[in-house]
């Protein structure tokens, strides 16, 4: 009879374990469409027609890989759109979606992997899917290009962060396996180069080998010299001197204004959207730093220190480059809500329930801990997947009747009409009736959250 109970809680388990990753598998199935989404138009669709149109010029297609996409060098993104180009003859937004998520179900495998060897029974499993696959991050499902460079990046940056924690004694090997993965995260978002810093540090002060320090010190200088100065950064970018001046205003505002730079670290720590800053959030997110804090002081060489100590650092960055440039229409304190930026909050919220589940000692304790992990984990999970769902759902009406843009009008219009002559794109809709309704950053949102409020009105109505 117990081994009958041992195995109907085990069923329970597993089903309680999978349920979060079948039901954002079936949200990725219905909601994905063969459209792009905002920067997918120059991101995608203008990188692949002008590789058609200049393919026998190879020190331009060099140029075009390597050229940074606003703040980043996307090259991960385009040679994964190249191979969906070549493997179906055309774009094909769905599976370039379905690749960025397969970022998210890899860094998802690394966390079950750091649970196992934490000794994490299944039961104790339960909260890190609600928390890895919360509807949260809704922003990123059917966005082609930010999916694939959201995920692979932070992806890339924590195994690189990997390799150089795994063994007590560091090897050469273990330092070549992180600057590769270091060097793919850089060249998938901005946001990898922040590895190469950390683990300096990390060298220095836990490992202090001399020899390795001075290796990683001249690998991480390389990979600088090569993403800023050897292949010009800034210099290829459309409007790269206000971009610049932006970007150095922010940071001397950031610097001169701290209260917004702590209050955009924490809210980007705990991840509460809604389009202006909640004081819970601060509050909730001072709470998150001060756990964070300990679990890096407590357990320095420890794996999941080094990844809280990515994402700290990840939020902290963010806010010197975007606190104190509202004035573009993408920044300020409310950015660090932003739905792309969901997975790292998520990705947070994880670590720190498997640092706590795996070092608390007294059973008392840590069952209180599980149960309250549990609850916010499922609660935040439902409450995501009930607003996630209306905004996609409204997505996929605003992609069928038009275009979203974070171009103007004409460039939109003008990539798809070129993508349609060079049969690297051929949308699903008609172009000349999507194209007379272009939606852009400015009125797309407010448009969503007006619909998001009603309709969540009209639910309680009807409750």
């Amino acid at each position: 009879m117990k081994i009958k109970s041992i195995e109907k809680s085990n069923i329970v388990y597993g089903f309680l374990f999978i349920l979060p990753i079948v039901s954002y598998l079936y949200t990725i199935i219905k909601f994905s469409k063969n459209m792009p989404w905002w920067d997918d138009y120059s991101a995608v669709l203008g990188f692949i027609n002008n590789f058609i149109t200049h393919k026998n010029d190879l020190v331009y297609i060099l140029n075009i890989l390597f050229k940074e996409h606003y703040d980043h060098r996307i090259v991960f993104d385009r040679i994964i759109t190249l191979i969906d180009y070549f493997t179906f003859e055309s774009i094909n937004f769905v599976i370039l979606g379905i690749i960025g998520d397969l970022g998210l179900f890899a860094i998802f495998g690394f966390m079950m992997y750091l649970a196992f060897n934490k000794n994490l029974k299944l039961k104790e499993l339960i909260p890190i899917p609600f928390f890895i696959f919360s509807l949260s991050q809704f922003g990123l499902v059917s966005w082609s290009m930010a999916s694939i460079q959201q995920y692979w990046q932070l992806f890339f940056s924590i195994i690189s962060l990997y390799f150089v924690a795994k063994d007590e004694e560091l090897t050469l090997k273990n330092i070549i396996y992180s600057f590769f993965f270091g060097l793919l995260g850089s060249f998938t978002g901005g946001g990898g180069l922040i590895v190469f810093i950390l683990i300096f540090i990390y060298i220095a002060f836990y490992k202090k080998h001399k020899t390795y320090l001075f290796v990683w010190s001249i690998l991480s200088m390389f990979v600088y010299l090569l993403y800023f100065v050897i292949l010009k950064y800034g210099l290829e970018r459309r409007y790269a001197q206000s971009v610049s001046k932006d970007s150095i205003n922010s940071i001397l505002y950031a610097i001169q204004h701290p209260i917004p730079s702590i209050e955009y670290i924490l809210t980007f720590l705990i991840g509460i959207n809604g389009g202006r800053i909640f004081p819970i959030s601060i509050v909730l997110g001072f709470g998150l730093l001060v756990l964070s804090l300990y679990v890096i002081f407590k357990s320095p060489k420890d794996i999941i220190s080094l990844i809280i100590s990515f994402i700290l650092s990840t939020a902290i960055v963010a806010s010197l480059f975007r606190v104190g440039c509202g004035k573009m229409g993408q920044c300020g304190v409310t950015e660090a809500a932003s739905t792309r930026y969901a997975e790292y909050p998520n990705l947070l919220f994880s670590c720190l329930y498997i640092y706590f589940m795996s070092s608390l000692s007294i059973s008392k304790y840590k069952k209180m801990f599980y149960w309250f992990s549990t609850f916010v984990g499922v609660s935040l999970f439902f409450l995501w997947l009930i607003v996630g769902s209306i905004i996609l759902e409204y997505r996929v009406k605003m992609l069928k009747t038009g275009m979203v843009c974070i171009n103007n009008h004409n460039s939109c219009v003008n990539t798809l009409k070129e993508s349609m002559k060079l049969h690297t794109f051929i949308p699903p809709v008609d172009i000349d009736k999507i194209s007379k309704n272009v939606y852009n950053l400015n009125t797309v949102n407010p448009q969503i959250r007006k619909h998001l409020i009603n309709t969540l009105k009209q639910k309680l109505k009807s409750l």
